[in-house]
């Protein structure tokens, strides 16, 4: 069924501003990274379960995230955002670097793989999308043309 329109009103059939291209990309972006975790739950859990219990966490806190982003964005579920993926990346260098206090390889930096480095650069790139939005909440307002 159609609606008719009224021929002095202008319909437009694409966003007047930027706001769902930009909390679209950083929904992506999240999406992205829970699915490289997700990936490599199982890897994990065959290793140490407490790595896969918290891969598990991570994986379906980065796809409830932009769910949430996109249906009531905030700056508190931005800062959210920024906190979370900040705390995986954290987590990441250490284990790559002086490796991990707990778990079966004590103290053992383990290598870098190329899955590692593509869900770090989708943080990364999550984390400089929330924090632009929360430096300047005008970038979304921002008219786009067609």
């Amino acid at each position: 069924m159609s609606t008719p329109v009224p021929a002095d009103q202008e319909v437009r059939g694409w966003p007047a501003t930027a706001r769902p291209y930009l909390l679209g990309g950083l929904a992506a972006l999240s999406v992205g990274a829970a699915a490289i975790h997700f990936a490599v739950v199982f890897e994990h859990f065959a290793e140490y379960t407490l790595y896969g219990v918290f891969f598990l966490v991570i994986s379906w806190a980065q796809l409830i995230w932009p769910a949430v982003l996109l249906w009531r964005p905030s700056r508190l579920w931005l800062s959210l955002g920024i906190a979370g993926n900040a705390i995986i990346i954290v987590v990441y260098a250490l284990s790559r670097t002086v490796g991990l206090p707990f778990g079966p390889d004590l103290h053992s930096p383990e290598s870098v793989g190329a899955l590692d480095v593509v869900s770090c650069v989708l943080e990364f790139g999550l984390i400089v999308g929330c924090a632009a939005l929360l430096w300047r909440p005008s970038l979304a307002d921002r008219p786009v043309a067609r």
